[in-house]
């Protein structure tokens, strides 16, 4: 097999490899909250105004065997958590289940509202209303948006902290055609093979001439 043969056949395999698609499955960090260590690992907790917590931590989840994200705040202003990741220009979909649970006192109590947020804009909110005693009233949260250049952005999830009631929340998750899929990706270290394996051929070429 001749030299030229040999490079046409690299150069195929290279440019497999160059142009395969990655997932982006992993996006968001500790998404279900499953973290052992009880902390919400990935997550950045913020407040607003004079909101605070009692409890921020993963927990044992009240509807299923997994954990979700335990949160009980204090104070009438928001707080939530956020994460920052790296997003491509396009349409994606963001999906969070929120549970509002109210114990531990003799009345119902307003549960609030919470809001899915990306780089502080509200794409999709949610008013629980009125939770009575032992009760536990839930939404799952599915928003649409468009991210319009590529980089880092804060997508997380935000809640209005009326009341002292637990609020529970699980399968924070991002989908879409900005979550990079069928997006090709090519490799550093392909482009370096590439180029080197051109510059050989080259040589080679040059080489025969003299």
């Amino acid at each position: 097999m001749t030299l030229q043969k040999y490079f046409y056949l690299a150069l195929v395999s290279i440019f497999i490899n160059l142009f395969s698609f990655n997932s982006y499955a992993g996006l968001i960090v500790n998404g279900d909250f499953e973290d052992s260590n009880e902390s919400l690992t990935g997550w950045t907790l913020f407040t607003e105004g004079n909101a605070g917590f009692l409890v921020a931590k993963p927990i044992a989840f009240l509807t299923d065997s997994g954990n979700g994200a335990w949160i009980i705040p204090q104070g009438s202003d928001a707080l939530g958590l956020t994460q920052q990741v790296q997003l491509s220009a396009g349409n994606i979909n963001i999906s969070l289940d929120a549970y509002i649970h109210k114990a531990n006192r003799s009345q119902s109590d307003v549960a609030g509202i919470v809001e899915i947020i990306v780089n502080g804009e509200v794409i999709a909110s949610k008013d629980f209303g009125t939770v009575g005693l032992n009760e536990t009233v839930s939404h799952v949260f599915s928003a649409d948006t468009f991210i319009a250049t590529d980089g880092l952005y804060d997508v997380g999830f935000r809640m209005h902290s009326y009341g002292k009631n637990t609020r529970l929340f699980d399968d924070f998750t991002i989908t879409g055609s900005s979550s990079g899929a069928n997006v090709p990706q090519p490799s550093s270290s392909s482009i370096f093979i590439l180029a080197l394996m051109m510059l050989i051929f080259a040589a080679a070429k040059r080489s025969k001439r003299i």
